[in-house]
Parts: C-alpha cells; structure tokens; sequence
C-alpha cells in the first residue's frame, strides 16, 4: 500500500513538473510571437513607406524620404497623445471598478464581523459596534444591518437604536433596559423574553411582534404601534402607553398597575383579569391636551365584559383605574 502511495506521489509530482515546463514554455513562446509579429509589423510599415516614397518622387530620395518622416512626427505624436489619454481613461476606470469591488468585499466582511460580535458583546462594547454601524449608514435603509439579524440574548442596555430597520430581528431573551428605541420598526420582531424595561420604544412599530415573556415595566411606549399583540400576563407596571395603538390587543391578565393609558386606542381590545390599579385613563397632558382612552363596544373590560359608555367608567373605577377632568382650559380633547 505504501509503495502504491510512492507511485501516486511520484506521478503526481511528475505531472506538475510537466505542467509547470509546460506554462514556462507557453509563456516563452508567446512571447516570442509577440516579438515576431512587432518585426513583420516594422517590416511592412518600411516597405510600404518606401514603396509610398518611390511612387511619389519617381526615385529614391533620402533628403526627401526624411522631410516627409519629419512632417508626419507631428501626427504620430497627436496619435500617441490620444492612445495615452485612452488609456488613461480606461484605467481610471478600472481603478474605480477596483476600489468599489473592495469597497463591496470590505463591507461585507465588515457587517459580517459586526454580526458575529454583537451576540457576544458586553453592553459597552455593543454601544461602540452600533455607532459604528450608524457612522456606516447601515441603520436604516436598504443596507440595514439589523433587519432579521439574530441577536439572542445580546447585551444592548442602554444601547441607542433610534429609527432603526429591525425588522424580523431575532432579539429572543436579549437585554434592551433603557435603550433607545424611538421610531424603531419592530414589524415581526422576535422578543421573547427580552427585557424591554425602563426603554423608549415611542413611535415605534411592533406589529406582528413575538412578545411572551417580554418585560415591559416602566417602558415608554407612547405613540407606539401594538396593534393585536399578545400581552397576556406581561409586566407592563408603570408603561408610558399615551396615544398608543392597542387595537385588537389582548392584555388578558396583564399587570397594567400604574400605567398611563391616557388617549391610547382600545378598541377590540381584551382586558379580562387585567391588574389597572392605580393605572390612568385620561389626562391633560403637558401641551395643554386633554387625552382619554379609546374604547367601544368590542372592548372588554377587567370584568369580562364589554365596555358600555358611563357604566364602562364606572366598572374601570371600581377596578381601580384613575380618570382626570379635564382642566379649566385645556387645547383641546382627543
């Protein structure tokens, strides 16, 4: 066996030797072409001269055969000038095509380093990765790093993602207390079990998100998009929920206790068993603007039932939710 390995060796050996004279000789002989076909080309270009000469003077002349070289000079060189410009041109060209290639390979190297980093970065080190991907332009846009990025139980405390595309982003048990969220796009984002509290997510968008387990306590989510989410049984104490749109969601259970609901939407929302003690369901808010919840008929109360106009504020009282008159001048009310 191993004398069969010696053989294999020494043929494979053989033939690289072979194919290596091989490449040597070819580029030997094309060389050599090249050299034969510059003679011929020099060749011609004295016949014809010559020939051209003779026809036109009738005889050979080296006084005038000179003249005439010397009065074409000036037209070669204006050729020569136009070839280099040509060339030059082109290679500027190349030059550019070059520098976007690597310009390409860099930043995807880049944005791939950047996503394997993330997951296992501390909180200080994340900060400094998303500023660098910020400084890029790559939080938004068509190049958005983060849209559908895993980033499982990635350490971003603190971290500023405003307006970020995250989109389908995998963010399962990640750590997101106090970070800046304002105006991100959430659509279809994987959250569970991350810990949201104390974060600003106003303005942002969550629709379609995956959201059990999620601790939200103290989050700002004014403005916020939350259309249909499930909210059973979440920690939502203290939530800065004004104006936010919870259309078709289920708060089954949830912890709402001092909450501010105040101007939020409602409707088609389920609240059965939902803690709202002390939670606020209407107020004036700093810009003079009276703002109460929005609720109808498919809302259901803590109670289990629907909502009903007054009897509806009531049952929302006796259950502990708090409700603010509207000041002596306010804006307006929405």
């Amino acid at each position: 066996m191993s004398q069969r390995r010696d053989w294999l060796q020494l043929f494979r050996e053989s033939i690289q030797n072979y194919a290596g004279k091989e490449s040597k000789q070819d580029e030997r002989n094309s060389g050599m072409r090249f050299l034969t076909i510059a003679l011929l080309l020099a060749g011609a270009g004295l016949v014809v001269t010559l020939h051209g000469h003779i026809l036109r003077y009738g005889d050979f002349d080296l006084r005038l055969l000179l003249l005439d070289i010397y009065a074409q000079i000036g037209v070669v060189l204006l050729a020569l000038a136009l070839a280099l410009i040509a060339i030059d041109v082109l290679a500027r060209r190349r030059t550019s095509t070059l520098r976007e290639d690597v310009r390409i390979e860099t930043d995807t190297m880049l944005r791939k380093q950047f996503l394997i980093q993330l997951p296992a970065s501390t909180t200080d080190q994340a900060t400094a990765l998303i500023n660098q991907v910020r400084a890029h332009g790559w939080i938004t846009g068509e190049n958005a790093l983060l849209r559908g990025a895993y980033l499982a139980r990635a350490q971003l405390s603190g971290v500023n993602l405003r307006e970020a595309d995250m989109r389908n982003i995998q963010l399962m048990g990640a750590n997101l207390r106090q970070a800046q969220l304002w105006g991100t796009d959430l659509t279809n984002a994987d959250l569970r079990r991350a810990d949201l509290s104390d974060s600003d997510l106003s303005s942002a968008d969550l629709t379609g998100a995956h959201i059990a387990h999620v601790n939200f306590e103290n989050a700002r989510l004014e403005g916020a998009r939350l259309v249909g989410l499930d909210f059973t049984g979440l920690n939502l104490r203290g939530a800065q929920l004004i104006r936010a749109d919870l259309r078709n969601s289920t708060l089954v259970s949830a912890d709402l206790q001092g909450a501010n609901l105040a101007g939020a939407d409602l409707r088609g929302a389920n609240l059965i068993n939902a803690n709202i003690g002390d939670a606020l369901f209407s107020e004036t808010g700093p810009d003079g603007v009276y703002r109460q919840v929005r609720m109808d008929s498919t809302t259901y109360l803590c109670d289990g039932r629907p909502y009903e106009s007054v009897e509806g504020m009531k049952r929302l009282q006796e259950a502990g939710a708090r409700f603010s008159t509207p000041e002596s001048q306010p804006g307006s009310i929405r």
